[in-house]
């Protein structure tokens, strides 16, 4: 049932978009787990302050007190001083040539 749908299709898009699942549900359940446990909780709050720190920090503060502190560099978030590297969320992902 689950045939793969790259065997029969030859075009640049192939990596982004395929339905045949075992290409994308690990990177999905990863980023389900990261916004259940990190997003939703902010779903309702609104931003109260914003501050760019340099080109690369940033820092908002929520209207229930939470303070979100973004490294772009480094990929990583501070949320009320726990450190959360994105990587941790990362799987192989896809690749391009």
């Amino acid at each position: 049932m689950y045939q793969d749908p790259n065997e029969f299709t030859d075009c640049s898009y192939d990596e982004l978009f395929y339905t045949y699942y075992s290409g994308w549900v690990e990177d999905i359940c990863a980023e389900y787990k990261f916004m259940q446990q990190y997003v939703l909780p902010l779903t309702d709050e609104t931003i109260e302050d914003f501050q760019c720190i340099d080109r690369y920090n940033y820092k908002s503060t929520f209207s229930d007190g939470t303070v979100v502190e973004a490294d772009l560099q480094n990929l990583k978030i501070v949320i009320n001083g726990t450190e959360v590297k994105l990587s941790d969320f990362e799987t192989k992902g896809a690749t391009t040539d």
